[in-house]
């Protein structure tokens, strides 16, 4: 749904809304937002190319935008063009649970230490129910620093690379990734692979995403697609 022409539709009675907002300015991406936790009902999904939905606050009582999953599908532009999904919740049970894995994780890897450079987050235990903590930790200002992140020897599948893989872009320095030795298949990878073509790591960056028995030849090709883009040394078996 492009531009102003989403301010002028009712989406009351709509479960799934597509939009675009990478064409909008802030002004209007604000706008739609608070049209949509004003009028969509709870659980009521939404589809974007971007995370600026996502965060704030609007309606009445407060509700939110909590970013559900991230998918990879072909585009006319991107073959791995990154989609968000978006659910409709109310901010307090958000709140509520976003604290309670928040502090799950932290018994499991620790706090993140501002302005530390490694965070080496192997074979503890991670699987997708931990992924969207660990990519609230790695949005967090204590992360920006972090030019070499492992989380190698988990059990991290599809949905929780999904949710991951957005938040590289947050860690401007990250030069070292290792994802080897987890659960994901070619859904996981794709995503992981379109949030490498939209600009996270640095170019000339190392990845090692070895020892994945579900990652098949579709995701494997991505990955090795989009590091030889980035100029990615990428390390598979």
């Amino acid at each position: 749904m492009p531009c102003e022409q989403s301010l002028c539709v009712a989406p009351v009675s709509h479960v799934l809304l597509v939009l675009t907002s990478q064409c909008w300015d802030a002004r209007l991406c604000d706008a739609v937002r608070d049209k949509l936790l004003a009028e969509l009902p709870l659980g009521a999904l939404v589809v974007d190319y971007t995370d600026r939905l996502g965060g704030a606050e609007g309606g009445r009582p407060p509700r939110r935008l909590a970013l559900a999953a991230t998918v990879a599908a072909p585009a006319s532009w991107n073959a791995r063009q990154a989609l968000r999904v978006f659910r409709v919740e109310a901010a307090a049970a958000t709140d509520a649970r976003e604290e309670e894995a928040d502090a799950a994780l932290r018994a499991k890897v620790g706090a993140v230490a501002a302005g530390a450079q490694v965070l080496n987050w192997q074979a503890r235990g991670l699987a997708d129910a931990d992924c969207a903590a660990v990519a609230r930790a790695l949005r967090s200002a204590a992360a920006r620093a972090t030019c070499e992140l492992c989380l190698g020897g988990n059990a991290i599948g599809d949905a929780g690379l999904q949710q991951l893989a957005p938040a590289l872009a947050a860690l401007p320095r990250l030069r070292d990734l290792e994802v080897w030795g987890n659960a994901f298949g070619d859904e996981g990878a794709m995503a992981l692979a379109a949030a490498l073509s939209e600009g996270a790591m640095v170019r000339g960056a190392h990845m090692c995403a070895s020892a994945n028995a579900r990652l098949g030849p579709a995701g494997r090709k991505a990955l090795q697609v989009a590091c030889d883009e980035r100029r990615i040394d990428l390390v598979m078996d």
